[in-house]
């Protein structure tokens, strides 16, 4: 029962996946790259509230 949940949600995940990224895809790389350059800061400076 999960696993075939988990394959349908995989399977709608997709979709949804490649509709947005139609949609937003810029917005979507923009979040993205905003929070590796976040974590990458964090890991220089060494702080640890973000």
């Amino acid at each position: 029962m999960a696993t075939s949940m988990a394959k349908v949600g995989e399977e709608r995940g997709k979709g949804k996946q490649l509709f947005l990224s139609m949609e937003t895809g810029q917005e979507e790389e923009k979040r993205e790259y905003s929070v590796r350059h976040r974590e990458e800061n964090v890991k220089k400076r060494g702080n640890t509230w973000a």
